[in-house]
């Protein structure tokens, strides 16, 4: 046998040797590392000129996350914008106009920088507290 036909023989075995093993994917979203967390629990606490962004998220989870993108809605017609990134909550928007109602929600982007699906939106009116 040749030396090209013998080293094609055993690319050919090695291939197929690697071929016979399973390789399987996490079948539960929990444990699969390119699924993205969504932050839960997200409030808001209004101030004078200003909107204060918390939530939560489950400790196993925040090892697969890199950042949190913040959007903001400025009218019930506009579509959502992001208005910025955090690394950890929480996040104030200090842009706010005191009488404005905004609608927030706030996204989780992976350690591979996809962005997952946004949290649950709520509303918030920043005002003068006295």
């Amino acid at each position: 046998m040749s030396f090209r036909a013998s080293w094609l023989l055993c690319t050919l075995l090695l291939f197929a040797s690697g071929c016979e093993r399973e390789v399987s994917s996490p079948t539960d979203p929990d444990l699969d590392p390119a699924v993205v967390p969504v932050p839960a629990g997200l409030s808001a606490l209004v101030g004078n000129g200003r909107v204060i962004l918390s939530w939560t998220v489950l400790p196993a989870d925040s090892a697969r996350i890199a950042s949190f993108l913040v959007y903001r809605i400025d009218s019930l017609n506009a579509q959502p914008r992001r208005l910025d990134s955090t690394i950890w909550p929480p996040f104030v928007d200090s842009t706010a106009i005191n009488g404005t109602l905004y609608a927030y929600a706030v996204a989780a982007r992976g350690l591979d920088q996809i962005e997952g699906q946004r949290s649950t939106a709520i509303k918030a009116q920043p005002r003068f507290v006295s």
